[in-house]
């Protein structure tokens, strides 16, 4: 990856300009597996799919199923 920028565009930075990592999150880990017309049939299913993802978005063996990372760096 040759840049990093958030969706805002107002910051952005290549690697070599990044000191610190200061977090890693996994993002739609498994969202995106389940279909909506599910999520739909049993009340507070759609919570417990965010609890889930919430629980694993910090975990490093889930970060590679996630369609999504969010990296917080500093310069």
């Amino acid at each position: 990856m040759s840049e990093w920028r958030n969706w805002g565009g107002n910051v952005s930075a290549s690697p070599a300009q990044v000191e610190h990592v200061g977090s890693v999150h996994g993002i739609r880990v498994f969202a995106d597996l389940v279909p909506g017309a599910l999520l739909d049939l049993e009340p507070g299913t759609t919570t417990a799919l965010l609890e889930l993802e919430r629980a694993v978005s910090e975990r490093a063996e889930y970060l590679p199923l996630a369609t999504q990372v969010h990296l917080l760096a500093h310069r």
